[in-house]
Order: structure tokens, then sequence, then C-alpha cells
């Protein structure tokens, strides 16, 4: 039923460039007719104590020009792996490809994105009886928010929201006090992407959530800092905005966030 098969962590290494050469890292789901998800997967080698469904910014896109990776946020997924969570990174659909979410269209709160994150939610289960856990990084929020308000699916534990996109849950008027399930925002303080101050307000706003928290990101690798508006997957990122150099220590927080572990307020330089 479903192309391609599972991809293994080690397939993901290779993928990633971690190592040398992948064959085929990609499960190809079906999701409405005629269209099909490409999602990228890494599991950890013991049971996984959990699923995180990840939905990239900017244009929704995994790969660019030349199937090359995007460098985006996570650059390493296989850290997610490594604290025992399968992570899952779902690509545009193939009725969104090449462009992907850029074509002006309102895509990420469109039911066929629901429907197509449903197909996906119900692949990953039927593999993995775990709890799921909605990942967004910057304009995927919208999409993370999008989809637990629409399939109020009792698979959902919680979402992450990283590098909180405030122009565009505003664009789409995303109601963020119908929000019910636990939530974290991770915000770099010098994203130059969306900001930080805006992103500590709008947490206010989630009043049904049934946990917040919120964690400010402080440090990390400053190489790379081009404009986000518009966002151009070739040019690459923004060095904060994808949390440059302090990856581990921000997937470690979601990690220990899902299963219910303390996290700090701050993660320092």
């Amino acid at each position: 039923m479903f192309a391609g098969g599972t991809s293994r962590l080690t397939c993901l290494l290779l993928c990633f460039g971690l190592l040398g050469g992948c064959a085929s890292p990609w499960v190809s789901i079906p999701t409405r007719p005629g269209v099909n998800v490409n999602v990228l997967l890494a599991e950890p080698t013991t049971e996984p104590q959990g699923i995180f469904v990840l939905f990239p910014g900017g244009p929704g896109l995994i790969t660019g020009r030349g199937g090359q990776v995007i460098e985006a946020f996570p650059r390493q997924p296989q850290l997610f792996a490594e604290h025992g969570f399968i992570i899952a990174v779902v690509d545009a659909p193939s009725d969104q490809q090449p462009r992907g979410f850029s074509d002006g269209r309102d895509f990420r709160v469109s039911k066929e994105h629901a429907e197509d994150a449903k197909k996906v939610i119900e692949f990953l289960s039927q593999k993995w009886s775990k709890p799921i856990f909605l990942l967004g990084h910057s304009s995927g929020n919208v999409s993370a928010m999008h989809v637990a308000l629409t399939l109020k699916d009792p698979r959902i534990k919680g979402i992450v929201f990283a590098a909180f996109a405030n122009a565009t849950a505003d664009r789409f008027k995303v109601p963020l006090e119908e929000v019910s399930y636990p939530v974290i925002f991770i915000h770099h303080r010098d994203d130059n992407c969306t900001s930080f101050q805006l992103t500590q307000e709008r947490q206010k706003r989630f009043i049904k959530s049934s946990k917040i928290n919120f964690v400010e990101v402080l440090g990390g690798d400053r190489a790379i800092q081009v404009p986000c508006t518009p966002l151009d997957p070739g040019r690459g990122m923004s060095s904060t905005h994808v949390f440059s150099g302090k990856e581990r220590e921000v997937i470690k927080v979601a990690t220990d966030w899902a299963i219910g572990k303390q996290v700090p307020n701050r993660i320092d330089p």
C-alpha cells in the first residue's frame, strides 16, 4: 500500500550527508485521490517513546532544486532518534510541488492539508502505537495548529512551536485561543525572522491550553544571517531562526517536555 518502505536512522544519516549515499530515505503515503505525501523518517534503535510529526516552515519543502535537502530546522533530525523518538518530517504534498506553499494559496489552513496530515498520522499510528506530538518550525507552526484544531485527534498529545511565525499566524487568522493541547514555545531571543517579544505576548492567547512552557534560546552559531522575507529555500536560512549551534539543546528540551520532564526556561549560550 505504501511505496518506499520505512527508512531507518542509518538511511536518514546517509541522506543528510552524515555518512555517504542513500538509496531511498522516503516513505510515500497516499493521502487524497491522485495525491501523495513524502515523509522523511528517523527512528531509534530501541523502543520509541513517541513520535514527532514535523511541519517545515517556508514553502513546506524538505528538498530544494536538484533534490538536495534544504538546510532548515532540524538540520540534524537524527538527534530526535538519539533521544528515543521517531521523527517524521512531512514534505509538501505532490499537488503542491515543486513550489510548495509559496504560490499565494492558503494551503496551510486548508481542509486538504488537514486531510493529508490525518493520513500521515494514521500511517505512523499503524506502525507505532505511541503518543504523537506535532512540531512546527516557523510557518510550520500554522500547519501544526490547523491540524490540531481540525482533527482533534486524541493521539496528539501536544504541540511544539519552534520559532513561532507571528506574521503567518496573523495572516491566516489562526484562532490561538481555541488550542487546548499542551504547548511549548522554543524561541531564539535574537531570531531575525520572527519577533521574540511578540511570541512572548502571543503565548498568553493560548487560554485553553492545559499547559504552556516558554523556552528562551541564547547563543549559538551566527555565521548566516539572511533576510527572511521572502524566504528562498535556495539561499539557506538565518542561523538564529534554525537554532544553529544550539540544535542539540533545543531537541533535548522538546523530547524532555514530551515525556513530562521539567524543562528550563532558558537555554544559555
